[in-house]
């Protein structure tokens, strides 16, 4: 099947070839496409992709009844279903909605470089430590291995020695190289990697100490 994509002024600027398994292979979802396939085929519609962020579908019921449907990204469901009272109205909400798109495009655009930019820097034998618990504190330690790309690293979790008593707290210091467990995979935040939806682990010197609460209060 043969879509147009249209200018502002619906004169047809070019030509594509539409299928449901090639816009699947470009990532759109398939029930989007089949509803997309409905328009076209049935309602003659006129179909514009504008930079996979915007999809709009342009047909008239009647010479005086232009109609506009909108889908965002890889949405399933139609964003938007309006008739509008003439042509020009119609083109003005497109025109709107593509504005609001370019909008969308640069705050994730700016989102990705501010993320990159804040991204601490890791390197190969540095030392992490999570901090977590609910009513009482655990301390785990993990051993950058390796880095993987410039936005992830292997880290594995080492032991601890316990440097003494200090009251209901334990006063202990990451062991280097002593791995417990298997390697796992993390992305590298602004702060350090996640490690679970309850902890995080964020680079500390391999000198420094900490305290966790101890087996008689706690653990």
């Amino acid at each position: 099947m043969t879509i147009q994509i249209l200018n502002k002024s619906q004169k047809p600027i070019a030509q594509l070839r539409f299928r449901s398994d090639e816009i699947v292979e470009n990532k759109r979802n398939a029930k989007q496409c089949s509803e997309i396939e409905h328009f076209v085929k049935y309602r003659k519609a006129h179909y514009q992709n504008y930079k996979n962020v915007l999809h709009i579908v342009r047909y008239n019921l009647s010479e005086n009844k232009p109609c506009l449907v909108i889908f965002y990204d890889n949405s399933k469901k139609v964003i938007m279903h309006y008739r509008y009272a003439d042509l020009q109205k119609r083109e003005e909400r497109v025109a709107s909605l593509i504005k609001a798109a370019d909008n969308r495009i640069e705050i994730k655009a700016n989102r990705k470089t501010r993320q990159k930019e804040n991204r601490i820097n890791l390197e190969v034998g540095d030392l992490l430590y999570s901090s977590w618990g609910y009513d009482q504190t655990n301390i785990d330690y993990y051993q950058v291995t390796k880095l993987i790309g410039k936005a992830s690293c292997e880290i594995c979790q080492i032991g601890k020695a316990n440097l003494g008593n200090e009251g209901s707290h334990d006063r202990v210091k990451a062991v280097k190289d002593n791995f417990i467990g298997e390697p796992m995979t993390k992305r590298i935040g602004t702060y350090g990697v996640k490690i679970a939806s309850y902890a995080h682990a964020t680079p500390m010197s391999w000198d420094d100490t900490k305290t966790e609460t101890n087996s008689y209060y706690g653990h």
